[in-house]
């Protein structure tokens, strides 16, 4: 029975996408062709009903199924399945790959920015984000640009990173003199009330170096390109940009964006959980709310677009670790008292029990609400993320919280954490939107996906890095010192293996999967010198930034690789040596 079911749905595909491709090209913006799509809509409607319907027992979506199975029963209602039998769940996930195949082909046909209540196209869109493979959303996705990508030459950003370094070396001992005895986040209120123009520690960033440069042009849609967006010329460094500069001007950014220690830049702080030291996603960060000024929010924009660059075809990822509220804000998903745990434990904490007096905290009485809560003068307030304290409602500070209105307390309290920072998150949107068009696409995406489409993984996937690996000349991968590079990123920590992707590519993350290389590769070579010298031990490796190549000398041990290879990815951090009439010029440029 199944099998015969699979075969139809089949053949419903094979015939109704012939149609519409055949109707489409000839009747374009006509009548006839929007009915051809809304025939379309018809079918899928059918077919996405009946999917959804059938593959409701498994308890999951396709962004579960994705996952290692060692996994699945984590995520797959196994009390559902265990007693069906295999060829009934090979015929369900047959299905579910039909459906993938008709419906990649006509993503780009749907306008997911219908808002009704109930219509075909947001039936297709939940559906599409719960079922549909996530190659199949990103090359839907990217397939969007196609004819969006701008061709002309990209401009010449000029970038003075000396002047950022020592700028951040005044940064260390300001931070130092104003967190002797407290906390360094006490720069955030100054930074962020700044003119930016006006503070060298802003000035002087990479971030507002580029922000002159291209965060202000009329028209963004000028950086909306395959491959890099801008060409870098680094001021008295002789590098010579074709793709390797552009990935360390990305890399230094996002560095710049969430640095701590020192606060580079205000826009971003470290959540509640990281500065406590408490709870998930210590090492997310969240919007500061207190940037709120035209010119601030300006630059989130931009922000929003750097980002945006990420998720084009031949652009590597934007390594930047936001809490999961802001990729829930990005792809339009609700948000859950959970997203206020993931960045703000303490608040959250305060929040359950407030809906939970009786379980949570033993309260049957206003005396016991009283003698619980005494100490923390509860009234209607919180204390932001900033710090600072934030009425729940007019006239808040004088009101107290008693038995009667912890409810309405707690309900305040949850909604005024998660709008906290709606103005920071609607600014970077709308850079976001100002690149990716159609933005609303990104609503077939999980906020998972989102943040794996903008920001690739965090650690580095030797697998995948592996499978995009070519050996040039005489080099095999069966080769000793190859095997032995290997071990050695194995053993290296996931600080030091995306320290060696920067020294060897100038990111800091790889795409999300093999699709995002585009046609570029891992290439590993001899190292020439070492060959003709036969002291391979006395060299160190040596980086081609902008080809992703790596001249490996043939060590004799792995403790020599490895003291090496760390070596090299610790102080070899500039790209300097290009000994070309570009990279030569650029020397020449003045620093100041």
């Amino acid at each position: 029975m199944y099998q015969q079911l699979v075969a139809y749905v089949d053949l419903l595909c094979d015939r109704k996408w012939r149609r519409w491709q055949s109707l489409g090209t000839v009747f374009a913006f006509s009548t006839m062709y929007i009915r051809c799509v809304q025939i379309l809509e018809r079918y899928l409607f059918a077919i996405v009903k009946f999917l959804h319907l059938y593959l409701l027992f498994l308890g999951t979506g396709i962004n579960d199924i994705e996952r290692p199975p060692s996994e699945w029963t984590s995520v797959i209602n196994l009390n559902s399945i265990k007693d069906r039998p295999k060829s009934e769940l090979r015929a369900n996930f047959a299905l579910l790959k039909y459906f993938n195949k008709l419906f990649a082909k006509v993503l780009p046909v749907f306008d997911f920015s219908v808002r009704e209540h109930w219509s075909v196209i947001r039936l297709a869109r939940t559906c599409a984000k719960r079922l549909l493979f996530y190659s199949n959303k990103k090359a839907g996705y990217q397939g969007l640009f196609y004819r969006l990508y701008c061709e002309e030459r990209p401009q010449f950003v000029i970038l003075n990173r000396l002047a950022s370094i020592k700028s951040r070396e005044r940064a260390v001992n300001e931070d130092r003199e104003l967190s002797r005895g407290g906390s360094s986040m006490k720069v955030y209120p100054e930074l962020a009330m700044a003119i930016p123009e006006s503070c060298d520690r802003i000035r002087s960033s990479l971030f507002y170096q580029l922000y002159r440069h291209i965060g202000t042009l009329n028209d963004p849609s000028s950086l909306r390109r395959r491959g890099q967006a801008w060409m870098v010329k680094f001021a008295g460094e002789g590098g010579h940009d074709v793709g390797g500069m552009y990935n360390e001007s990305i890399s230094h950014v996002c560095q710049e964006l969430q640095s701590t220690n020192p606060v580079v830049l205000p826009f971003f702080l470290l959540c509640p959980n990281g500065q406590a030291d408490i709870g998930e996603n210590r090492s997310a960060f969240i919007p500061n709310s207190r940037c709120k000024s035209p010119i601030m929010l300006d630059m989130f924009s931009f922000i929003g677009r750097l980002m945006a660059l990420g998720t084009l075809e031949g652009n590597g990822p934007t390594p930047l670790d936001f809490v999961p509220l802001v990729w829930k804000y990005l792809c339009g998903t609700p948000l859950h008292e959970s997203d206020l745990k993931a960045f703000d434990f303490h608040t959250w904490k305060l929040y359950h029990t407030m809906m939970n007096l009786e379980k949570a905290a033993g309260v049957r009485s206003q005396e016991d609400f009283v003698a619980i809560f005494e100490d923390l003068d509860l009234r209607f307030t919180r204390i932001s993320a900033t710090g600072e304290v934030v009425e729940l409602i007019t006239g808040g500070k004088r009101r107290k919280v008693d038995l009667e209105s912890a409810l309405e307390f707690a309900a305040l309290l949850l909604e005024s954490a998660l709008c906290e920072f709606d103005l920071q998150l609607a600014a970077i949107a709308h850079g976001f939107a100002s690149i990716a068009l159609p933005y609303h696409h990104l609503k077939i995406f999980g906020w998972k996906q989102i943040s794996r489409l903008v920001s690739g993984f965090a650690d580095i996937d030797l697998k995948l890095l592996k499978s995009k690996t070519k050996y040039l000349g005489r080099v095999k991968e069966s080769d000793q010192h190859v095997v032995m590079f290997w071990k050695v990123l194995q053993e290296f920590s996931p600080e030091e293996r995306q320290s060696f992707l920067k020294f060897v590519w100038g990111r800091t993350r790889l795409p999300a999967s093999a699709v995002g290389f585009g046609k570029n590769v891992f290439k590993v070579q001899d190292h020439a010198k070492s060959l003709l010298s036969r002291q391979a031990d006395k060299y160190l490796p040596v980086a081609h930034t902008c080809f992703f190549s790596l001249e490996l000398p043939r060590y004799s041990s792995k403790s020599i690789m490895k003291e090496k290879l760390r070596y090299a990815i610790i102080n070899c951090r500039v790209v300097d040596a290009d000994n070309t009439l570009e990279g030569r010029s650029n020397v020449g440029i003045s620093w100041s």
